[in-house]
């Protein structure tokens, strides 16, 4: 970690210097979503017309929405701000509470991923692209985290199976 703080951040050319990096040939690439989408165009996996990328980014979002409320409820996000607190019905960061209220949420969106999905099992149709690969991993942390909401869900279990 020394080396990478001392060495490696500043002179490689990273203008966010930032773990994970990409360094491929003359193109320097870092945080994991710039490098997602980098490697898709490289290697064909990005939407082939308008309708498609604008599914792809409203999937993309989606998923931010949902790390966002699953982060909050597995850490204080208010901790910093003294009196404040929302995520509680007693005023107190309540881990209970939140779990409870991401998955109320869950319960909403979880079936409409699974609806979306059976247009062809991936994300946009049937070929794979990048958001899959983001969608994959977030599901799987999901649903190891709060498993109910995905019992039933033929399409995601597939989709989960294939990506």
């Amino acid at each position: 970690m020394q080396k990478w703080r001392n060495e490696v951040r500043y002179t490689a050319g990273l203008k966010f210097a930032n773990i994970p990096f990409l360094v491929d040939g003359e193109t320097y690439v870092t945080q994991s979503l710039a490098i997602l989408r980098y490697l898709a165009r490289k290697f064909g996996l990005v939407p082939k017309c308008e309708e498609e990328l604008v599914k792809c980014e409203m999937i993309e979002q989606e998923i931010s929405d949902l790390k966002t409320r699953m982060n909050n409820t597995c850490y204080d996000p208010f901790m910093t701000i003294p009196g404040h607190r929302p995520g509680s019905e007693t005023g107190l960061f309540d881990h209970e509470f939140l779990k409870n209220q991401l998955t109320i949420r869950l319960e909403e969106r979880i079936p409409m991923f699974d609806e979306w999905l059976s247009g062809g099992g991936f994300c946009v149709g049937d070929t794979v692209c990048y958001v899959d690969f983001l969608v994959y991993e977030f599901l799987d942390q999901l649903r190891r985290f709060l498993p109910s909401p995905f019992k039933g869900k033929s399409k995601v279990a597939a989709f989960m199976s294939k990506v």
